[in-house]
């Protein structure tokens, strides 16, 4: 029968609408922005929620629906299970049950890389955290270096320069490649599993992490980061009956949670995951800012709002347990410098893509000439001078593998 169709967001690189039939079958419709195969695998986005949803922590991949699309879209559209629940958002981020739960599930997700992440010859595409941001660093060399509006924006926002973030460098593919051998040599110097790659999310912030509600899913009963050996479902959202339905320690018997949008999975340590869980909670969507902190850019950034370290030993502890948790701590420090490059390098390209520029009074303004209600240019500005700090802070090694210092930040 007929369906009707509700927007539910509208993000940067894909669309989402909820579809509701007259019989009562709901699904999630997504529209994927045509994006460049050496940032955004679409193979690989559908090779790891296929595997999380027969596992139970994400939404089935229904259909195809490149027939039904408008002609001429530059989009792909597909069909997907609708999860009900809630986003995770400022406040419910910090509770202990959902910090233990998360970690647990991203855990229970890394568990999942096929045979090929062991050095086993596989199939499964190979964007990798690292090519991705090489690709970055050679798409913001060849836009400022060609488009002038571009080039003219990022003066505008005091975007940093290469040499800015990594001494001696006269690139962004320079610095790039810099901070991933300065990434590889700490995660090296920490051991093996620090740096043998799994299938990572990549983007696993508060909104892409969904609470299912009480009613939709078995209570988590297995320990931390183990999918157990129940086959109590998961659903809605899962092709199969999870193989275990445990992403919690038992004595928290804490929420279920599914993750969404894989659009950036790729290969990468598996604290890669955990550590841009830590980084996305110093940056709020203006909308959700606490009070007086709208940066009028479309975000908010505040280190004072970084997780304390009793919140960062939860959600590393739901990973892999407390004896694990300083072991984690230290990859994730390390991983710090490359997540914010290449969240600004991603900032840079965006910026471009959607025709945003910066005027002469440093306002973001759209292609049509409106103002713009979300900066990628100042973004860009704020992640590249995160990415600056942070590698500053980890010279040497042996002072980033250390303590949280102020007893905040990992």
């Amino acid at each position: 029968g007929p369906f009707s169709f509700t927007a539910l967001t509208g993000g940067a690189t894909n669309t989402l609408y909820l579809a509701r039939g007259a019989c009562g079958a709901q699904a999630v419709v997504r529209c994927l922005a045509a994006l460049p195969a050496s940032v955004v695998d679409r193979r690989m986005e559908a090779r790891l929620q296929e595997m999380c949803a027969a596992a139970g922590l994400g939404p089935a991949i229904l259909r195809d629906l490149e027939a039904l699309k408008p002609p001429g879209s530059p989009m792909s559209w597909r069909a997907e299970a609708y999860v009900s629940g809630r986003s995770l958002d400022r406040e419910s981020m910090r509770l202990p049950r959902n910090l233990r739960a998360l970690g647990a599930t991203l855990r229970a997700m890394h568990d999942l890389s096929p045979a090929e992440s062991r050095g086993e010859s596989g199939s499964t595409p190979r964007i990798s955290a690292w090519s991705r941001a090489a690709a970055l660093g050679d798409a913001a060399d060849a836009l400022l270096a060609t488009d002038p509006r571009s080039a003219a924006s990022s003066e505008r926002v005091a975007l940093p320069t290469p040499g800015g973030v990594v001494k001696g460098a006269d690139s962004w593919r320079s610095v790039a490649d810099s901070v991933a051998a300065s990434v590889k040599a700490s995660l090296r110097s920490l051991g093996p599993e620090a740096g043998r790659e799994r299938i990572c999310h990549c983007d696993a912030n508060p909104g892409n992490v969904i609470v299912l509600r009480p009613s939709d899913a078995a209570l988590p009963s297995a320990g931390p980061g183990a999918l157990g050996a129940t086959a109590a479902a998961r659903k809605p959202g899962s092709a199969a009956s999870s193989s275990g339905a445990g992403v919690s320690s038992p004595a928290a018997a804490g929420p279920c949670l599914q993750l969404i949008d894989f659009e950036y999975a790729a290969w990468a340590p598996r604290a890669l995951d955990l550590a841009n869980v830590l980084a996305e909670a110093e940056f709020e969507n203006s909308a959700s800012a606490p009070e007086g902190e709208d940066s009028g850019q479309g975000f908010a950034h505040n280190p004072r709002w970084a997780l304390p370290r009793a919140s960062v030993a939860e959600l590393l502890a739901g990973y892999g347990g407390s004896a694990l948790a300083p072991q984690l701590a230290k990859e994730a420090r390390a991983l710090l410098p490359l997540i914010h490059l290449s969240w600004g390098l991603w900032g840079v390209m965006m910026a471009a893509r959607s025709g945003q520029s910066v005027n002469e009074v440093g306002a973001a303004v759209d292609a049509d000439g409106g103002r713009s209600g979300w900066s990628y240019w100042h973004y860009a500005a704020v992640r590249l001078g995160q990415a600056a700090a942070a590698g500053a802070a980890r010279a040497p090694v042996a002072a980033a593998a250390g303590s949280a210092g102020d007893g905040r930040r990992v």
